[in-house]
């Protein structure tokens, strides 16, 4: 232990660190470990003579030693069973140049190991422990090849030894439903949707136009929302929360004013979708970071809908059973009665327009 924490001591480097390929086929783990020659010397105290490099002879000696420490630091395992695994090869290399990568200067180590399972492999568990005594801060770069699985990513330090990988066929189903609950509880949470909703349907006539208005308004905030959480959103999210704003006071006061109802088409597709980029930009950095982006993003956006919908229909129904007069000039009755319409009206415009003037800095200003 003293020789080794001399030798640490001399020639220890702050940028320790190595590459790990662990391809699965089946029921074959291949790992191949691309490791700094100086590391295993710090670790293991193999150079007898001393010039931080493994010659030939140093290397072959040292061989079973490494290969055991390898075997018994690097372990795999599958449905809780630890995987017996082997050094198929091992080698040295010198300045090294990977395939698409900056050249590696100094002298590397490279191990190729198997690990077989009794049957195909469902779920992985990698737990890299090598360099743990004199090199506690070292890095190890893996990459993941799982069957046809896209490749992924993981730096094993410290604090992240252990890589616990499950198939994605299995993962798919509750990545699915917990963004289905993130969608939802994103929809729950935007106020200003609900209102915009709202007040559609208050210009609305009776009948089910407001139900066409609504599924259009429930369509274009779905469309929006996925789009910017999927990360394609150009619009900058200090501007998506001002139009957000407005549209909505917009919507209000507009309704305020007429007379008589319509059917806001156009305003129910674009302001929708200007509140879902708004909305779904601030999941993008989640999706991002799910490597089930397609799952991620059905759920999201299934979620954010079917809350939208369903409070939707409950507007309609509410605002269609409320007593009061609808008469309006022309043939067509309001949906919602005068007194409903005009105070819903009233508070959304000022909350609109509020928003607005906070969002864009006038109430700092006036302040």
């Amino acid at each position: 232990m003293l020789t080794h924490l001399l030798i640490a001591l001399c020639v220890s480097h702050p940028n320790s660190f190595s590459t790990s390929l662990i391809e699965v086929r089946g029921d074959m783990v291949r790992v191949e470990l691309v490791a700094q020659a100086l590391t295993f010397i710090e670790e293991l105290g193999l150079d007898a003579d001393g010039d931080l490099l493994l010659d030939a002879d140093e290397f072959e000696r040292a061989r079973p030693q490494l290969e055991a420490y390898v075997l018994e630091k690097l372990s795999v395992r599958s449905a809780g069973v630890a995987l017996s695994g082997r050094v198929e090869g091992a080698r040295t290399v010198m300045d090294p140049i990977p395939a698409g990568e900056e050249p590696r200067m100094g002298q590397w180590l490279e191990f190729e190991l198997r690990f077989d399972h009794r049957a195909a492999v469902e779920d992985l568990a990698v737990g890299f422990e090598l360099f743990e005594v004199m090199n506690s801060a070292h890095l190890d770069y893996s990459t993941l090849l799982f069957n046809d699985e896209q490749p992924q990513r993981w730096v094993f330090a410290m604090g992240s030894r252990l890589w616990e990988h499950e198939t994605w066929a299995a993962r798919r189903p509750r990545v699915l439903r917990e963004f289905l609950r993130r969608g939802g509880a994103a929809a729950l949470a935007d106020g200003l949707t609900l209102g915009l909703l709202l007040m559609l349907l208050c210009a609305c006539s009776v009948g089910r136009s407001g139900l066409g208005v609504a599924g259009l308004a429930v369509v274009g905030f779905g469309s929006g929302f996925g789009f910017a959480a999927a990360g394609l959103g150009a619009l900058s999210s200090s501007f998506l929360g001002l139009a957000a704003a407005l549209s909505v006071a917009y919507v209000a006061t507009d309704t305020l004013l007429r007379q008589a109802p319509r059917r806001p088409l156009l305003e129910a597709v674009v302001f929708a979708a200007v509140h879902g980029l708004c909305a779904g930009d601030s999941l993008s950095r989640d999706v991002r970071a799910e490597p089930l982006t397609a799952a991620a993003l059905t759920g999201l956006e299934l979620g954010a809908m079917g809350v939208l919908a369903a409070a939707a229909a409950l507007c309609w129904l509410s605002l269609g059973r409320l007593p009061g007069a609808r008469d309006a000039e022309g043939e067509a009755a309001w949906l919602a009665p005068r007194a409903a319409r005009r105070l819903a009206g009233s508070i959304a415009g000022l909350w609109g327009f509020w928003l607005f003037a906070d969002r864009a800095g006038f109430l700092d200003w006036l302040g």
